[in-house]
C-alpha cells in the first residue's frame, strides 16, 4: 500500500499563477479533502498538454486539472503507471491517479488494474475478468466506491457502485458510431439513479478546438450533478471520466496516424 503523497511531484507552480477554489469548512461526514465537492455542481475536468508527447513517439504519464465552473482550480490530477506499460498497453495499461489538493495532500486516489481485453469491445464487460473498473479511496485505504463496466452490444456502459457494491447509477454513452465522429460534437455519457431510472447527471467531453484534436490527444470534459449529491458519488463521477478517456480517446493524435501509415504505405514508383 502506497503512503499518501504530501508533496505533487514535479508539478510545482509560481505563487499566484493559479487561481484555486477557496477552501471550504470541515463537513460532517465528509472525508478530509472533498469538502470542495460538496461546494459545487459541475466540474470541468482538463487534460494538460505534455510536449514530449508531441514530438516523440513516448506516452508520458496523464496530468489533469479538476475545476469548478468558474475556472478556479480544485484538484490536480497525476497519473502513476509503468512506464513499460505505458510504450507497450496504451490505453489498456493500469493506473492510478492521485488527486491532489489545495494543500499538496494526496486526498482521493483511483486505481484501474490492467487489463489484456480490448476495452472498445463492450461485449468483453459480459466476462466479469475482462471487464473494466476503477476503485476509489477517501481518505486512503478506504473504498468510498467503484466504477465498473458492464455488458453491452452498441454503446460504451457503467455502473457506479457504493462502499457496499450495490449500485447506485447506471451510465450509458453514445453509441459505437458516434463515439469518435464528429469530434467538434459533445459527447454526452448520461447517468441515471438505478432506484428511480430518472437522469440525475451528465458525463460530456466537450471539443477542444481543432488544433488540440487533431494533434495532441488531451481531452476536456464536463460533469454536471445535483449540489446535494452525496461527495463519495461525485468523486466516482470524476473516476468514471478518467476511464472513459482512457477507455475511448486516450490514442494517437490523427496527425501522427496519417504519419505511420505514410510511412508504412507501399512505393507504388
Amino acid at each position: 500500500m502506497h503512503e499518501p503523497i504530501k508533496i505533487q511531484p514535479g508539478l510545482a507552480a509560481p505563487p499566484g499563477s493559479v487561481r484555486w477554489m477557496t477552501t471550504p469548512e470541515n463537513l460532517h461526514d465528509c472525508p478530509k479533502g472533498m469538502e470542495y465537492l460538496a461546494m459545487v455542481d459541475e466540474l470541468q475536468v482538463r487534460q494538460e498538454v505534455d510536449v514530449t508527447e508531441q514530438f516523440m513517439n513516448w506516452e508520458s504519464k496523464n496530468h489533469y486539472t479538476v475545476m469548478n465552473k468558474h475556472g478556479e482550480k480544485i484538484y490536480d490530477v497525476v497519473e502513476e503507471s509503468n512506464m513499460w506499460f505505458r510504450q507497450c498497453c496504451k490505453q489498456r495499461r493500469g493506473y492510478t491517479m492521485h488527486v491532489i489538493d489545495n494543500f499538496k495532500e494526496e486526498v482521493i486516489r483511483i486505481d484501474r488494474p490492467y487489463k489484456c481485453c480490448n476495452s472498445d469491445n463492450y461485449c468483453w464487460a459480459c466476462c466479469p475478468c475482462c471487464a473494466q473498473f476503477s476503485t476509489i479511496e477517501a481518505p486512503i485505504g478506504q473504498t468510498i466506491g467503484t466504477v465498473r463496466q458492464r455488458c453491452a452490444c452498441c454503446s460504451p456502459c457503467f455502473y457506479i457502485r457504493d462502499a457496499n457494491g450495490r449500485n447506485i447509477f447506471s451510465i450509458e454513452g453514445p453509441c459505437t458510431c458516434c463515439l469518435k465522429c464528429c469530434t467538434f460534437c459533445g459527447k454526452v455519457f448520461r447517468v441515471s439513479s438505478v432506484e428511480t431510472g430518472l437522469e440525475v447527471a451528465q458525463i460530456t467531453r466537450k471539443w477542444n478546438g481543432y488544433a488540440k484534436d487533431r494533434f495532441t490527444n488531451v481531452d476536456l470534459y464536463g460533469v454536471t450533478f445535483p449540489m446535494d449529491l452525496d461527495v463519495r458519488m461525485k468523486a466516482s463521477l470524476m473516476a468514471l471520466v478518467f476511464l472513459i478517456d482512457f477507455m475511448h480517446y486516450e490514442e494517437e493524435p490523427d496527425h501522427k496516424k496519417e504519419q505511420r501509415d505514410a510511412k508504412n504505405r507501399p512505393d507504388e514508383s
